[in-house]
């Protein structure tokens, strides 16, 4: 297995996520804390093989940066991309700091399917991890998101030949629901089908939050979305977003036609 497997999700690993998770979310603090959640899973298959979208690819590779670099994942993140990105209102917090302005996020999942428009949804505080991880849960905000996009196609994290790399697309990504856009997986970067331009980014999410960015190296376009609902209550919101990129109209509603 390579680290190219782990970063186009071709590593046969899968998800983290499962009853053994929510056993142990309080007590997940540092990236070797994750292993126990895996360490006993045997692949889904050869890596290489094929495609499937693996957090725990993501966990192994915070722990190579930490082998590599004998820092801490979450100080090397803060001293390699947070500082020099600008982004002054992002990190890893753990869940009973008290942290400035951080919204609540809320969510359906603790709630049945029958129960969804009849009830209020619910805070996520008893369902998000303790603390953020290589694979997701970092707190931001949406002009941080901006600067770190402004950052990376500027040079300032990754060579530009690096980040040209990364976003080559290697893989098709199965559609969500209903959706007719064609995503590929680059090295853990998705590059979206368009007429105009190539953007490039990442979206996801967990219970009560959200969270999209893309941006366009050729043109310099970016596109931030960040809300504290379930990934399902925007999807009209990323869909109409998308629409408008791959139409590149971005001064009228995705329904007005050009003219």
């Amino acid at each position: 297995m390579t680290v190219r497997h782990l970063l186009a999700h071709t590593s046969g690993f899968g998800s983290y996520w499962g009853a053994e998770f929510a056993l142990r979310r309080t007590s997940l603090k540092s990236v070797q804390d994750y292993f126990a959640l895996f360490q006993d899973t045997p692949l889904a298959f050869e890596p290489g093989s094929r495609f499937e979208y693996s957090n725990v690819a993501f966990i192994l590779l915070g722990a190579i940066i930490e082998q590599a670099s004998g820092q801490d994942y979450f100080a090397y993140v803060q001293q390699h991309v947070f500082d020099p990105a600008g982004m002054v209102d992002s990190g890893f917090f753990e869940a009973d700091e008290d942290t400035p302005n951080l919204a609540v996020g809320y969510t359906f999942r603790t709630l049945p399917d029958s129960a969804r428009g009849q009830l209020s949804a619910r805070t996520h505080t008893q369902l998000k991890p303790f603390k953020g991880n290589p694979a997701g849960d970092s707190v931001s905000t949406a002009p941080d998101l901006l600067r770190f996009a402004q950052a990376l196609m500027a040079g300032r994290l990754l060579q530009r030949s690096t980040f040209d790399l990364f976003r080559q697309p290697i893989n098709v990504m199965p559609a969500p629901p209903g959706a007719k856009t064609l995503q590929r997986m680059g090295l853990g970067l998705i590059t979206i089908d368009s007429t105009h331009g190539h953007p490039v980014g990442h979206n996801g999410g967990a219970a009560g939050t959200t969270t999209s960015l893309f941006m366009d190296p050729d043109s310099g376009l970016i596109a931030v979305l960040l809300a504290a609902v379930d990934q399902e209550e925007c999807t009209p919101v990323s869909r109409a977003l998308t629409a408008i990129w791959l139409h590149h109209d971005f001064n009228q509603s995705p329904n007005t036609k050009s003219r």
